[in-house]
């Protein structure tokens, strides 16, 4: 399925290496070739010790490449820009400001004014359902509200890519559902470029356009894979369980081989 967008994200022979405790360059990522489209919603999937966090945080700017070359709409990347926004699994709220005033803080960095900043904020609250809580604190809230509040203030400064690391991994499963239809529904209204790191197969396959397999040991890219589904859809649907059992088993496949092919 080819992708008419533009590449937004371009990744090209990327690998990453850090000291380990006696001083020597442990190999983490190993020669990463990898484009992302605008407003492309892509998932990458492994297990702990493959990368695929790296691999994020390489994209968002918060580490450098050892060797290679990282780019975003042609610009070198070299640190974090205010337009591309990561949510984490914690959330990150400051405990002492109400939901509202939350989600102003990116909007205030941005320098926006005091009513316009209130007046997005309020408009992407209500986005994720949430207005009722405005003036709640973080520690009255379930742990699936804070993360609709996350997403709420990383959507009000309208980013072009949202980064997510397993910000639903702690999440109870009903909640977690209902957190991935609710990301969905925003990515097919704003259409931001999403990179969504994660080790759940069912999870990726859900939300991803493509699914990025990752094998470890070092971590590299082992397989590619088009998920041709109308997003988003029914959960117990024919496509939806073949391509779920067909990522399982390219996934077996991956840490077998650790071969590089795309399909």
């Amino acid at each position: 399925m080819k992708n008419e967008n533009p590449v937004k994200i371009a990744v090209a022979n990327v690998s990453k290496s850090f000291p380990d405790a006696r001083g020597e360059q442990l190999a983490v990522l190993v020669d990463i070739n990898l484009q992302i489209h605008a407003g492309e919603f892509l998932c990458l999937l492994g297990p702990s010790g493959c990368g695929k966090t790296t691999l994020m945080n390489l994209m968002a700017g918060f580490e450098n490449p050892t060797s290679g070359i990282l780019t975003i709409d042609g610009l070198t990347v070299d640190r974090p820009n205010p337009k591309h926004i990561t949510i984490f699994q914690d959330y990150g709220l400051f405990p002492w400001r109400n939901v509202l005033d939350n989600v102003i803080l990116g909007l205030e960095a941005k320098g926006m004014k005091s009513k316009e900043a209130r007046a997005k904020a309020e408009e992407y609250l209500e986005l994720v359902g949430l207005s009722q809580f405005a003036r709640s604190f973080p520690r009255q809230l379930s742990g699936g509200m804070k993360q609709r509040v996350a997403i709420a203030r990383a959507l009000a400064v309208e980013p072009d890519i949202i980064f997510m690391d397993e910000p639903f991994a702690a999440l109870d499963a009903f909640t977690r559902y209902r957190l991935q239809d609710e990301v969905l529904r925003i990515w097919q209204e704003k259409k931001p470029t999403i990179i969504f790191v994660t080790h759940d197969i069912d999870e990726a396959v859900y939300l991803a356009q493509r699914v990025v397999i990752m094998s470890p040991n070092p971590g590299r890219i082992s397989r590619v894979i088009n998920i041709k589904l109308q997003k988003p859809c029914d959960r117990g649907d024919a496509g939806l369980t073949a391509y779920r059992g067909q990522v399982f088993r390219e996934f077996e496949l991956a840490h077998e081989t650790n071969s590089e092919y795309i399909i």
